[in-house]
């Protein structure tokens, strides 16, 4: 999921009604989990290749 695509889960949140608080707090935790991901992954692969 690349950052547009949480954008738009975000804007749709707040469609339905919840608060934009909520959404920018769901956007910003989204943003910090994302790199941890991409790392695990990464790591992963890295170790598959040993």
């Amino acid at each position: 999921m690349d950052v547009s695509a949480i954008a738009r889960a975000s804007n749709t949140l707040a469609d339905v009604g919840v608060s934009q608080q909520v959404s920018i707090a769901v956007l910003k935790k989204a943003l910090d989990v994302l790199p941890f991901l991409h790392e695990r992954r990464y790591d992963k692969v890295k170790l598959g290749m040993v």
